[in-house]
């Protein structure tokens, strides 16, 4: 799936003008934007990774998150674009840090719980691939129990804090409410 994306960001690309903007919102590897972002420039495109935090019902009413890697002054140039479709719209530091992977330690490490990517929606979002995948024949190990510390998060009322907050149910702290 990820190498069909790839190669059609790149046609496009090529058949393409220079000086466009990519704006990738799909949630991926760090290093796999940081590929196709160095392709693109190849090809004088710029990219900005900005995945989407926030579901379906709230892409409707724009109230979903762009957390948006990148080239500071390229996502200047997309912001006014990017706000009128989100409640949020941040910028995170060069491309591939807009999928938060690399930001999740330095927020656990300053338990920074701002939220950016709510525990509950984290829950949620794995409650529907653990239906999915019971739908399709797939025994899941490791989802479901990841859901439960999630889903602990949530029972000590910390549902709407960021997801970096379920570490602290790790250290057992959701116990001590």
């Amino acid at each position: 799936m990820r190498e069909f994306r790839y190669r059609e960001v790149l046609a496009g690309a090529q058949a393409s003008k220079k000086g466009l903007i990519h704006v990738e919102m799909s949630t991926m590897h760090p290093t796999f934007q940081k590929k196709l972002g160095g392709r693109l420039a190849a090809a004088g495109i710029e990219m900005l990774d900005a995945p989407i935090s926030g579901s379906h019902d709230k892409a409707d009413s724009r109230t979903i998150t762009f957390m948006v890697g990148g080239k500071p002054e390229v996502f200047e140039r997309v912001r006014p674009i990017l706000e009128p479709l989100a409640a949020d719209v941040s910028y995170t530091g060069p491309c591939g840090s807009g999928a938060m992977l690399s930001q999740m330690g330095e927020r656990i490490f300053n338990r920074d719980f701002v939220p950016r990517g709510a525990v509950e929606i984290f829950a949620k979002d794995m409650g529907i691939a653990i239906d999915l995948a019971k739908e399709l024949g797939i025994d899941l190990q490791i989802v479901p129990a990841a859901r439960k510390m999630f889903q602990r998060a949530e029972a000590a009322g910390w549902g709407k804090d960021d997801a970096s907050r379920v570490i602290e149910v790790y250290e057992g702290k959701d116990l001590k409410k």
